[in-house]
């Protein structure tokens, strides 16, 4: 078996393909394949923004699967991961492809965030790992790493856990999991993916600061608003974002709230309507467009210029009489083709760069001659335009439009002009007829004509219309503060709520390891209880046995005080006895004998040991006299050159009686032999008077003395 055989053999969960390794691949929990799409594309779009290959961090990066995949396309590939044993395959395998510029590490995704520099990654892969993070320290934490990460780098790609999903960490995520990401510039959903974990889809985000990615386009950010013009002040509730960049211009619509359907026909019919403008219309090419779930986009050529809106702010000089014709040729245009636009608005103009004004928001187009607000009729509601172009003033538009859809408060040449469609059947009103007019008007521009009783009537109910117009505004707004105040609460009591719950649920957790760990310590303790039992009946018995041993002894112990007493019983009379002995008349008359056996030993003692010096001295005498006499002399030398052993005693003696180096010449050296050879006559006459003594005293111990 190989290192890399061996290696993913070891692993506890073989969660992607093993990369260049189909055949070890196969019970993979995850194929990856589909995601794997998804990021390429990316990073070719990153890539080519960037100019040079990309610099890429895969947090929680597994078997190395994509993280490998990017090395392959050229990036500089750093892959972290917790699991040590994945780490080892990942490097295993890296060790195959010598030419990638990778590297893997060992280590917890949250610590090895807070390392991260500004500009040290360009791509960040977090893929099915944010939500064990979010378990562990909580949606807000996660959310602020998330938000200080997208700050210092290019592109963000991650999948995130759902809270519905029915495992441990589910009631620990946000509701939405956009929720984690929701400060970005840009934010997109690529996709829903399947898992092994449960049957429900994750979903896969890209998210940046820098760039947008829609369907394998992107570019870098230039701009980006949640609202369409200065005067939407959030009437879409961050439901829209608008992106500018060098060439595209994009919007991105969510379309699961209260403004989704709303925004998914505006999106679907601006890219229909885009993909097939009516000849001669000056239309933006359309690029991309789509939309799945929870989102709707669309990407189209940037047109270089500004909102008609921005310019009469600004109070800049503006040829009011070009603009109104420019945008009614493109209605009559359109309505040529029995479409009309029905939210005509100094926002919805756009001034290019030849001062031209050109329709927008194309998703405004569609076959109903009916305006999306009050007053409806398409006309009267371009009378309201009309003004605000003229005049100088735009309202806003909440919550409804500026009540002035009569004529008579324009200035010259336009209260003729609109004077002339007034005097017409409504029935004959049409922007060709609008188109005509004006541009046969000549009059110059001046203050309006002579006021009539019907002008003082229309001006005066359309100035108390207005007052109440701007007082159910004021109404409004206070509603939507009180309104976004309360819901400020209530997601501050939600958020609350949900850290309780989640308190909640890790106490019960906690309570119920608590509960398991104490089950445990009661079943020790009573292994523990039952063992002591045995052991107490074990002692119990030794016990018994010992006690039984104990009674016996004390019965022996009784016994022997018994014999004891009998001994000393025994003991008194025998001194009794003695002392009778001693007092007696037979051991008064017996004395002189006892002192003449003592005596005699005594005697007997010393006369022992005269006798062996007179011996000794007469052996000394009878050696010397016989080393004077020379033939003596030769005599003894021969006989004890017949009995070695002697000669030797005879040497031994002479030594010890001083008798060498005397003179005596070779009578010396057998003198200890001769005297020696006296030794066992010493010994047994010593030895006959002690067995004497001995016997007699022996003999004075048992004698029985009545």
């Amino acid at each position: 078996m190989s290192t890399i055989e061996s290696r993913v053999a070891d692993l506890p969960e073989l969660y992607q393909p093993i990369f260049g390794h189909p055949e070890l691949s196969e019970g993979s929990s995850r194929s990856s394949h589909d995601r794997l799409a998804h990021i390429a594309s990316i990073y070719k779009v990153a890539e080519k923004i960037q100019g040079r290959p990309l610099k890429v961090l895969d947090l929680g990066c597994a078997q190395g699967f994509f993280s490998l995949n990017l090395a392959a396309m050229g990036a500089s590939v750093h892959g972290i991961d917790y699991l040590e044993k994945n780490v080892e395959v990942c490097r295993a395998l890296l060790a195959e492809h010598p030419e990638f510029k990778a590297q893997f590490t060992f280590g917890k995704v949250e610590e090895f965030l807070d390392t991260v520099e500004p500009g040290e990654y360009d791509l960040v892969l977090g893929l099915s790992v944010f939500h064990h993070l979010v378990y562990d320290l909580g949606k807000e934490q996660i959310k602020a790493v998330v938000e200080q990460l997208l700050h210092k780098i290019t592109v963000f790609i991650g999948e995130f856990a759902l809270a519905e999903e029915p495992l441990y960490w589910g009631p620990a995520q946000p509701q939405d999991p956009r929720y984690l990401l929701e400060n970005s510039a840009f934010l997109h959903e690529l996709s829903r993916h399947s898992t092994h974990l449960a049957d429900i889809q994750r979903p896969l985000y890209v998210a940046s600061n820098q760039i947008w990615y829609l369907d394998g386009i992107g570019q870098r950010i230039q701009s980006w608003t949640p609202n369409s013009h200065a005067l939407a002040d959030g009437a879409h509730q961050g439901a829209r974002r608008y992106y500018v960049s060098d060439d595209y211009f994009v919007k991105l619509f969510r379309v699961d709230g209260m403004f989704g359907p709303r925004n998914q026909t505006e999106l679907v019919r601006e890219a229909q309507f885009l993909r097939h403008p009516p000849e001669g219309f000056d239309a933006p090419q359309h690029h991309a467009s789509g939309g799945n779930e929870t989102e709707s986009w669309l990407v189209t050529d940037r047109i270089e210029g500004e909102l008609l809106l921005d310019v009469i702010a600004r109070g800049e000089p503006l040829d009011k009489r070009a603009v109104l014709l420019d945008v009614l040729r493109q209605l009559v245009l359109l309505e040529r083709q029995g479409l009309y636009h029905d939210d005509i608005r100094v926002w919805n103009i756009m001034l290019d760069a030849g001062r031209r004004g050109r329709l927008i928001d194309f998703g405004s187009i569609g076959s109903e001659p009916k305006d999306c607000v009050w007053p409806h009729n398409l006309y009267l509601a371009f009378m309201i335009f009309v003004k605000e172009v003229v005049t100088g003033y735009v309202d806003k538009p909440t919550p409804l439009r500026e009540v002035s859809i009569s004529p008579f408060s324009l200035p010259q040449p336009y209260a003729d002009w609109m004077n002339g469609l007034w005097a017409k059947p409504v029935s004959s009103w049409s922007f060709q007829l609008l188109l005509e007019t004006l541009d046969a008007a000549t009059g110059e521009a001046g203050e309006p004509g002579q006021e009539s009783a019907t002008v003082l009537w229309m001006t005066s109910i359309e100035s108390a219309l207005q007052a109440i117009k701007k007082h159910l505004h004021h109404v409004e707004t206070e509603e939507i503060s009180t309104r976004l105040s309360i819901e400020e609460r209530l997601k501050a009591l939600d958020e609350k709520g949900d850290r309780m719950s989640l308190i909640y649920e890790r106490h019960l957790a906690e309570l119920e390891r608590d509960r398991l760990k104490l089950s445990e310590q009661l079943n020790v303790y009573c292994r523990a209880n039952q063992t002591m039992e045995e052991q107490l009946r074990t002692y119990q018995a030794s016990s018994d046995h010992w006690y039984q041993r104990a009674v016996e002894n004390e019965a022996r112990a009784a016994a022997s005080e018994a014999r004891a007493a009998a001994g000393e019983a025994r003991a008194a009379a025998s001194e009794q006895r003695v002392q009778a002995l001693l007092s007696s008349t037979s051991w008064f008359l017996t004395k002189p004998v006892r002192v003449t056996m003592v005596q005699g030993s005594r005697v007997s003692r010393s006369l022992l040991a005269f006798g062996k010096a007179a011996l000794r001295k007469g052996v000394v005498v009878v050696i010397r006299k016989a080393a004077a006499r020379p033939d003596a002399k030769r005599r003894i030398i021969k006989l004890l050159n017949h009995y070695p052993p002697l000669a030797a005693r005879l040497r031994q003696f002479a030594r010890n009686q001083g008798l060498a180096g005397h003179g005596a010449g070779p009578v010396a050296s057998v003198m200890p032999g001769m005297a020696q050879s006296m030794h066992p006559v010493d010994d047994a006459l010593s030895s006959r008077a002690h067995e004497v003594l001995h016997k007699f005293e022996k003999a004075i111990k048992t004698k029985d003395v009545r």
